[in-house]
């Protein structure tokens, strides 16, 4: 093909499918003198206006334009040869070196006169002429003065030129963009059902939206892929479809070959970025000046858009953009990024962003941290659904399973309740819409939750999100049903079973390289071995697990636990107690209570075969109280302890005393109040039982005479009415109480002694002395670990639903001083030790506790003053006057006035 031809030849006819939408706009501009396409390079724009025309049966003048053209007039060149050869006249082929002569323009204005039947002038690629001034108003005076049955259609990859604003003004022109170019989810199911026949599935027509946007031009790939392949097939190529080679192919050649290095280099690097924010950009690129670049990529359409007010790329080219980079600087490097990049939202308060960053980077030590940072923040179905769709965004290749699994232990058990409602309505959603992948996704994350509470539920939803993943061919999530199954069979004795779900699972980890459930998948199989008293095999595969993990990856944290247990059946008790107090101590220090559990149970079983049998069950204890969220764990090691204790020949009356402290009356006073026994909720309908309850925990620690009550809870009736009221209200209280145990037990939760009336501590967990106990230090410096336990235990004020009760109300402030206190006391901590993201975050919850406190207020200011902060101070600091001078009409200290009047 000659340089003539492939000038003025439209682009090659693909497919068409009318788009009734679009069309209609299409049609409508026509009656307009022209129509400016204006969408990014690479979008399919040519072959939109193609289809269009052909569909129309119209035969334009189509003139595409490329770099060379830009000098010399070359482009007005081939459009006067373009309306010659449509004329049928001598088109001056063999002189194309000649420049445009003066009068060229009015010489293809004459021709146009000549002819007399309607026309249409396409000029693609028409940014590449606009950029110079000349050759712009050549064309802006061809559009006004070419006789009135000529249309011209201007397709580019940038907005006109401003000095197009009076040509516009005077006729009548229409502009159309990316959403209009785009394919709408029908426009996809329309396009795939005329051309090949084929009914996109639900779960396909989801995948293929969100991953292509409506992407005009990268349609034709899927569709040529899924003429050729089963129904099977197609799912596994659309999971493949973000790293497609085809694809990433034409990005390269489409997009990439067009810009300039420095582009390009930008690009590459900005693609780590899940927003494109200015300021961001500018600390984490540097050189050129981010807000110059992003303009630049604005004003070329190169696949910025707009949502919900951020700036990002369109997904499938930043997928393409992000994978190019990591092949170019390589994994870990890539990883780094991830990581320094947290570090910049981290400094910024943008905790979210930091979190999923650091994920992303691996960095699952500082992740842990803005996860308990976040959880404070935020109630936990909502941190579960921003959390995970931030880091969805953050790295396009991370595993839905992976971060479930993640996520999922960073939250404590009065979160699981609230999380497995929203999630079973999702799963009924799914089900009822059919949606495969919706099923898949919401079915694995209820499972893992389930897996402590209800096993036999847990086995179910992970069969279903298996035969889901399958059919997905969605490998990482196949993966983690079979392990998931694998150790629930384990816990259940059936080892064989569950030795053939974990090589299942490791096969498919292996295969397709999932090196994080490769990881739980040789931790399975290593206490599968263990439990069969193979320990050779076990601490083969233990240390297999040990071999892959990083050190300080506590999301891997299991593995040190069962290299305690590998070491103890080795009997090398030693080494067991230092990896179970090494991993409870990384667990504790991020308040990962599932990890805190597991560690302290191995720990106990170590301490008990060494015959420390007193720290053994404190440890014991300790472990069953960490693993609350999981009655079914805590049964299986009951289990185990109770057979390891007979089995060393431990007094029956210490196992009966473990069990007793597995039995017990959970009560939570601190916020919300609730009670349950063996997890069943328990409900107080009489006020008056409920006022007596209050009373002997707010005075638990001695034992209350009768007329101590009644003059406190029946002030207002005489002797005999106080008396009878009081046994009513107790009566109903104890039915409440015990009507879930066992005649036989034994158990009793409210005793009486000589006319005095108490709790029994035996059978009742009170979150309140765990809160107490945890501040009882008697250390000269504060015991950080256990103030940072304590706060997590603090979820509100003493029994916050009832205020006016006068009882109640000395205890609430006497409790919430020492919460104060303890709020101050890490905030200073963190603050000695540099630690400004943490310090002023103690300071925040301080002064938003109790928002009278000057002190308070004046430490805050001045940490965020030394820290550069000043903005924030000012906010604090009218906050302060809101507080401390409007309502309590106290003067604020002159530093304060001062930082006010900046």
């Amino acid at each position: 093909m000659n340089i003539i031809e492939s000038k003025l030849r439209m682009p090659t006819f693909i497919s068409y499918v009318p788009r009734q939408r679009l069309f209609n706009r299409l049609e409508s501009g026509m009656n307009g003198r022209f129509i400016h396409i204006n969408g990014p390079v690479g979008y399919g724009k040519a072959i939109v206006i193609s289809d269009f025309l052909k569909n129309k049966e119209i035969d334009p003048i189509w003139i595409n334009l490329d770099l060379e053209d830009m000098t010399e007039d070359r482009g007005l060149t081939y459009l006067k040869v373009a309306v010659f050869r449509a004329l049928h006249m001598d088109s001056e082929e063999n002189n194309l070196q000649v420049k445009l002569a003066s009068n060229g323009i009015h010489d293809i204005l004459s021709l146009l006169f000549l002819c007399n039947k309607s026309k249409v002038i396409v000029l693609n690629n028409y940014h590449l002429l606009d950029e110079h001034e000349k050759t712009r108003r050549m064309i802006q005076n061809l559009i006004e003065s070419a006789p009135p049955h000529f249309q011209f259609i201007l397709v580019s990859c940038s907005s006109l030129h401003s000095d197009w604003a009076k040509l516009k003004s005077n006729w009548d022109y229409m502009e159309l963009g990316t959403d209009e170019l785009s394919f709408t989810p029908s426009e996809i199911v329309s396009y795939f059902q005329q051309l090949a026949g084929i009914e996109l599935l639900p779960e396909e027509l989801e995948i293929i939206y969100e991953k292509t946007e409506g992407w005009a031009a990268i349609l034709p790939f899927i569709l040529k892929a899924f003429r050729e392949k089963s129904p099977r097939e197609r799912m596994t190529y659309l999971s493949r479809l973000s790293v497609n080679v085809e694809i990433f192919s034409y990005f390269e050649t489409a997009v990439m070959m067009s810009q300039g290095l420095e582009v390009g280099d930008f690009l590459l690097k900005s693609s780590v970025l899940t927003e494109l924010d200015i300021q961001v950009m500018d600390q984490y690129i540097g050189d050129p000046p981010s807000e110059t670049m992003l303009e630049a990529l604005i004003r070329n359409n190169l696949f910025v858009k707009k949502e919900n007010g951020a700036l990002r790329y369109h997904s499938l080219f930043r997928v393409f953009l992000y994978e190019t980079y990591k092949k170019k600087i390589g994994a870990m490097q890539l990883k780094q990024r991830h990581v320094e990049l947290a570090g910049i939202y981290e400094r910024r308060f943008e905790f979210f962003s930091a979190f999923s960053n650091y994920i992303a980077g691996g960095d699952y030590l500082n992740a842990a941290r803005c996860a308990n940072m976040l959880s404070s923040r935020y109630n936990p179905l909502e941190l579960m659904i921003l959390a995970e769709g931030w880091v969805e965004k953050a790295s396009p290749g991370l595993s839905v399973a992976f971060l479930t699994f993640f996520i999922i232990r960073c939250y404590s058990a009065n979160a699981y309740e609230e999380l497995i409602s929203h999630l079973e309505e999702r799963m009924k959603e799914a089900r009822a819409s059919k949606s495969l992948r919706n099923r898949m996704v919401v079915g694995h994350r209820l499972a893992a939750i389930y897996t402590g509470v209800n096993p036999a539920k847990a086995v179910e939803l992970y069969e279903d999100a298996l035969e889901a993943s399958t059919a997905m061919n969605d490998h990482p999530i196949a993966a983690f049903s079979l392990n998931g199954i694998a150790d629930i069979r384990r816990c259940e004795g059936r080892l064989d079973e569950a030795m053939s779900y974990a090589r299942k699972s490791l096969f498919i980890a292996e295969k397709y390289g999932i090196q994080p459930i490769q990881l739980l998948v040789l931790d399975t199989m290593a206490n599968i071995y263990l439990d069969m008293n193979h320990i050779e095999e076990g601490a083969l595969y233990a240390n297999q697990a040990l071999s892959l993990s990083d050190e300080n990856d506590i999301s891997n944290l299991f593995i040190w636990s069962t290299i305690s247990r590998t070491y103890r059946m080795q009997q090398e008790l030693s080494k067991s107690i230092e990896w179970a107090r090494k991993a409870y101590a990384l667990a504790n220090a991020f308040s990962l209570n599932f990890d805190k559990g597991w560690a302290l149970f191995e720990l106990a079983q170590t301490l008990h075969a060494c015959g420390d049998i007193e720290e053994a069950e404190r440890s014991f204890a300790e472990a069953c109280r960490w693993l609350e969220s999981s009655s079914a764990l805590i049964a299986t090691f009951t289990h185990i302890w109770n057979e390891q204790t007979i089995r060393t020949d431990v007094p029956t009356r210490k196992v009966e005393q473990i069990q007793e402290q597995s039995a017990k009356l959970e009560v939570n006073v601190l916020g919300t109040f609730e009670m349950k026994w063996n997890g069943e909720l328990i409900v107080i309908n009489r006020s008056s039982s409920l006022r007596v309850l209050q009373y002997l925990i707010t005075h638990r620690n001695r034992k209350m005479h009768k007329d101590l009550i009644l003059d406190e809870l029946f002030p207002m009736e005489d002797l005999k009415s106080a008396s009878n009221h009081f046994h009513v209200a107790l009566s109903t209280l104890r039915k409440s109480l015990e009507k879930n145990t066992s005649p036989g037990d034994g158990i009793k939760f409210i005793c009486r002694e000589s006319g005095l009336y108490y709790l029994n501590a035996a059978y009742i967990d009170l979150d309140l002395d765990h809160y107490v106990y945890a501040l009882s230090s008697n250390a000269a410096l504060p015991d950080i670990p256990a103030l940072l336990r304590a706060e997590s235990m603090y979820r509100g004020d003493y029994f916050s639903e009832y205020l006016y009760e006068p009882f109640l109300e000395i205890e609430r402030e006497k409790i919430r001083l020492s919460y104060l206190k303890l709020l101050k006391e890490v905030a200073q901590h963190y603050k000695t030790n540099n630690d400004p993201i943490r310090a002023l975050g103690y300071y925040e919850k301080l002064v938003n506790k109790d928002p009278y406190r000057e002190e308070s207020y004046i430490e805050y200011i001045g940490s965020l003053i030394q820290y550069g902060m000043r903005s924030q101070a000012r906010h604090v600091a009218s906050k302060m006057e809101r507080y401390i001078h409007k309502e309590l009409g106290l003067e604020l200290p002159s530093e304060i006035t001062a930082i006010l009047l900046v």
